[in-house]
């Protein structure tokens, strides 16, 4: 009778949770020859995934993701929480309901004991302490910031996140901060632990902007010169363009310049990867002078003082590298608005050449936000541009940020229109990229229809999966997803289509604490590595208000 009453209670829980679109193209996902994959049979069924929560936990979810589902409540939620938690006795139901639905506590000791509870049940934890009250804008880590790692169950990982930035004082301060989350990771005691910092809060916003805009300029300058799109620069083509966008192109300047970059005056051409070995941020602030003042390049070069400010952030993060190395835990990048992200791959990347050594675990970690365009070739070209290179790539691969295209009932078939304002988070990051664009007279960023978001999403999962399980290199992959489908479909592609023993420790999933906990624990069960994103902090700093309600609407 008992067990009969928590599957009804669990089927309940189920029913209350927010639904998602189905993706519609996995088809690339890799897997035993003529085998397709079979979702239904990857993982168990939510009654039995959900066999070993208690029936308080249960009884908890149901009333807590019923209430989350009333588009009313979520409007209301910032003025309600303020609200509430100026109030004892109402501060106290939020504490029992909301906070501890979607928070681990407000300490580390609470945090490690819900990850003790979690590792019970064969899931990893995602740390993140909540050092900043609630931005406007969400943060890049709802779904996972982690990879797979060969333990079980899957070890600790840390998340912190700072935002505002006032001065350099601000951002030691927002290393401190960090630091935090890797002792949190390191002390955890469930295995080799993660951290994940956003970059932005280690360096000024507006010079990360700036930055990106010079990155943005270097990376147009080979294609400028690639006039064929080979992906490479013959001796014509290079001239050529010189000519039309320079105004020292004499004979002996031209030449000069092919001997530096071909290594050779009699070289062919110049591939892509050479070309970004001599022409970095470094040497903008030499070559923009020389281009034409009506081209876009001369007005793309840092100053000294901006390359100096780099120099520091990139120092801050080489430490918090090098503290969580020394602590046996793993440094994970978080990606960010497209605006900055340029400048972020751009520390990331310097990150991961310096300590993903081959025949490792990597070090550092990246991430991919796939419901921004062309997501799915930088994917492709890093992995490339790591095998080359001699360093490992890892990753987080996020369908959306802050709610994003890929959430809510919204037909993939339309383009996704201004979200209203019962609508406000589950578009808040989708709009101000299109705000961005629409200001700068730019196209959006972000793909248009959720069927477009779907595909990037599949087709990134697809290379990076097929990157750590070909037995080539040292890849690892993080799913950040809550899609039942995307999950699903990945976990039979791991275990052959039947649910059975899977190939690789190299690929894992995470989904929200107190969220979808049907994929968590059925994919704990299926003994794929799955983690919980793990907030903690005080109550103020609107943990709760931004994790649990305003995240759950769609």
């Amino acid at each position: 009778m008992h067990a009969r009453r928590l599957a009804a209670l669990a089927r309940r829980v189920v029913r209350a949770a927010p639904s998602r679109p189905a993706p519609r193209a996995w088809s690339a996902l890799p897997r035993d020859a003529g085998t397709p994959p079979t979702p239904a049979a990857a993982l168990p069924k939510p009654e039995a995934a959900l066999a070993s929560v208690p029936a308080g936990d249960l009884l908890r979810g149901w009333a807590v993701l019923s209430a989350c589902r009333s588009r009313r409540l979520v409007a209301h939620a910032g003025t309600l929480l303020k609200v509430a938690l100026a109030v004892p006795p109402a501060r106290a139901l939020v504490r029992a309901t909301f906070f501890s639905q979607f928070c681990a506590g407000e300490t580390r000791a609470d945090a490690a004991a819900a990850a003790a509870r979690l590792a019970a049940r064969g899931v990893g934890s995602i740390f993140d302490y909540a050092a900043e009250p609630d931005d406007s804008e969400g943060s890049d880590t709802p779904a996972a910031t982690t990879t797979a790692l060969p333990s079980s169950p899957p070890p600790a990982a840390a998340v912190a996140r700072t935002h505002a930035y006032t001065d350099e004082a601000t951002c030691d301060a927002a290393a401190a901060v960090f630091e935090e989350a890797i002792d949190a990771a390191a002390g955890c005691g469930t295995g080799r632990g993660f951290a994940a910092v956003k970059v932005t809060a280690l360096g000024d916003p507006r010079l990360l902007a700036k930055l990106s805009s010079s990155v943005r300029a270097l990376e147009a300058l080979f294609s400028r010169f690639d006039a064929d799109g080979d992906g490479a620069v013959s001796r014509r083509e290079f001239d050529a363009a010189y000519k039309t966008i320079f105004v020292d192109a004499s004979p002996p300047r031209l030449d000069t310049l092919w001997r530096h970059l071909a290594g050779s005056s009699d070289a062919p051409s110049i591939d892509k990867d050479a070309w970004r070995a001599r022409v970095g941020l470094a040497q903008l602030p030499a070559i923009a002078p020389r281009a034409r003042a009506s081209d876009p390049l001369a007005r793309a070069a840092p100053t000294a003082a901006d390359l100096a400010s780099l120099e520091a952030l990139l120092a801050r993060l080489r430490r918090l590298a090098d503290r969580a190395a020394s602590r046996g835990v793993r440094l994970l990048i978080d990606a960010e608005h497209s605006a900055v992200q340029p400048a972020v791959a751009h520390a990331a990347r310097a990150l991961q050449r310096a300590l993903n050594r081959p025949g490792a675990p990597p070090a550092v970690f990246t991430t991919y936000q796939c419901y921004l365009i062309g997501a799915e070739t930088a994917v492709r070209d890093d992995i490339a541009a790591a095998r080359r290179e001699g360093w490992t790539w890892a990753a987080k691969a996020r369908r959306e940020t802050g709610g994003g295209a890929a959430r809510g009932p919204v037909s993939s078939r339309r383009r996704l229109p201004p979200s209203p304002p019962s609508q406000l988070v589950r578009g808040a990051y989708l709009r101000s990229e299109r705000a961005r664009a629409a200001a700068a007279g730019a196209p959006s960023p972000c793909h248009a229809t959720l069927e477009a978001t779907h595909a990037c999403y599949a087709a990134a999962a697809a290379t990076a999966i097929a990157a750590a399980t070909d037995g080539s290199g040292h890849e690892e992959v993080m799913l950040a997803t809550h899609n039942a489908a995307s999950v699903a479909a990945a976990a039979a592609s791991l275990s052959g289509g039947n649910g059975g023993s899977i190939k690789t420790d190299r690929v894992s999933f995470a989904q929200l604490y107190g969220m979808a906990d049907t994929l968590t624990f059925g994919l704990a069960a299926r003994g794929l590595p799955v983690y919980k994103y793990l907030p903690y902090g005080p109550m103020e700093q609107g943990v709760a208000r931004r994790r649990g309600v305003w995240g759950l609407v769609g």
